[in-house]
């Protein structure tokens, strides 16, 4: 389901772009000697941001590409921070995904009127409004608004990306298909030459320097499920060795980071992919088979194995937490949210009180969604926030199920692609922060809801 196209005389004519374009430009010239130089980096990032708003006014699907690359680069972008703007508080990838939100947010604004959300939302919309009920009825904080702010991203970027692919030309559909599938090659082309320049160095607990390998492998298990959707279904033989060549190069760098997670639930898409949904009984065991082999394929490698016991090394703070701070939050984690079982402690309280624990006084994700929702929003902001993943993944399973069926490849690779998204953001969950991380949230409900775009209207209705 997807709304109807956005009348071009909505859009910028050629000629403000052109005097747009020019203002920008004078603006960037003038930043140098009018901003104060502990002000530069939001200045600049306040720049860049005018001019995301400017292209998306013009042409709504610029943003969607601008997150692509963005999420892309998420690994690089902390990296820089962590050795260039230490302290620097909000961040400045932070601050970009803040104005990118309000990008989206007032595109849709402008077309209140041809905002359709597919009624899987509506859970997700309630689990923003019970975080928000929480943050006023607590002592609000500004990690917990913060939180609060990650819970709208799923039906802010699913109603914008359906508004935008509405709006946007074949040739643009065409481009955003390929950049979905071949920014999963970004990371693993950036090792290639980082490695070699020493810009990036091999470390027991993974390649650190100039990119940081927690967002990357999270954000590559993310992307992968569409490169083994083309690789299964792809139309033409090239079209799957073009898929099966992503896959193989995604999975291997993700296998470079040596991060254990997103290494296993990678592992885990692959048998996925070559399920058949109409067996559910036989796919759930294969599936559990084929975690187990995965499982045992990483401890058998030695720098996987040495990555669940040995203490963490990582320069910094947001990735180093290793198994054993794990064992010391989770327990202590959850007795603190059995205190306040239903309604929780409020948003951003999980942070806080890891922090506290661990003796951090900027605050310390727990590393485990699910502990972490329910210790800052209780059983019902926990149900709340499964409801809705749980609705999601069956409403592409059934796709999926209808098209193998049908023998329609083509609905069934976006059905198995949407199905692989949803295992994929709630298994990385189980020991990352990736529904707290904006750079993973956005591109996830961007290809989901791309991928119900692009079915056929004979299965795309609500999914």
């Amino acid at each position: 389901m997807t709304s109807s196209a956005v009348p071009s005389a909505r859009m910028l004519p050629a000629r403000a772009q052109t005097i747009g374009f020019v203002l920008l430009a004078l603006v960037a010239a003038a930043i140098p000697t009018v901003v104060p130089p502990g002000m530069s980096p939001y200045a600049g990032l306040l720049l860049v941001a005018a001019g995301v708003a400017f292209h998306t006014l013009a042409r709504p699907s610029v943003l969607l590409f601008f997150i692509i690359g963005a999420s892309a680069f998420a690994g690089v972008f902390r990296a820089l921070e962590t050795r260039f703007t230490p302290g620097l508080s909000p961040t400045l990838q932070r601050s970009f995904w803040f104005a990118a939100m309000l990008i989206a947010l007032g595109v849709l604004l402008l077309h209140l009127h041809r905002v359709r959300l597919p009624k899987q939302y509506y859970l997700f919309l309630g689990f923003f409004l019970w975080g928000v009920f929480r943050l006023v009825t607590t002592t609000p904080t500004q990690a917990g608004a913060r939180h609060v702010f990650y819970y709208v991203i799923p039906p802010a970027i699913a109603a914008f990306t359906l508004l935008a692919l509405s709006a946007a030309s074949p040739s643009t559909h065409r481009r955003l298909r390929r950049t979905l599938l071949y920014v999963a090659l970004l990371p693993g082309l950036l090792y290639l030459i980082f490695v070699p320049l020493a810009l990036v160095r091999l470390t027991p607990g993974g390649p650190y320097g100039a990119m940081a390998p927690r967002p990357t492998a999270l954000f590559l298990a993310l992307i992968l499920p569409l490169p083994l959707g083309e690789w299964r279904y792809g139309t033409t033989p090239a079209d799957r060795r073009r898929g099966r060549l992503v896959s193989v190069i995604t999975i291997l760098t993700i296998l470079f980071t040596l991060s254990r997670m997103a290494s296993l639930v990678a592992l885990v898409l692959v048998g996925m992919s070559r399920i058949r949904p109409r067996r559910p009984a036989r796919s759930f065991i294969q599936i559990v088979v084929t975690g187990a082999v995965a499982m045992g394929l990483l401890l058998s490698i030695p720098q996987f194995r040495s990555r669940f016991t040995r203490p963490a090394s990582s320069p910094d703070p947001v990735e180093a937490i290793n198994l054993s701070n794990r064992d010391v939050l989770w327990p202590a984690l959850l007795v603190r949210g059995l205190g306040q079982p239903i309604a929780g402690w409020g948003p951003g309280s999980a942070r806080t009180f890891s922090g506290t624990l661990l003796g951090r006084s900027e605050g310390v994700y727990p590393h485990n969604e699910y502990l972490h929702v329910f210790h800052d929003l209780g059983v019902v902001g926990l149900a709340l926030m499964l409801a809705a993943w749980t609705a999601m993944g069956w409403a592409y399973a059934t796709r999926w199920r209808r098209a193998e069926r049908m023998g329609d490849g083509g609905n069934a690779k976006w059905g198995m692609v949407g199905v692989l998204v949803v295992f994929a953001m709630l298994g990385t969950a189980t020991t990352s922060n990736t529904l707290h991380f904006d750079f993973i949230l956005a591109p996830a409900f961007l290809l989901l809801e791309a991928a119900r775009s692009w079915g056929s209207s004979a299965l795309s209705a609500e999914a």
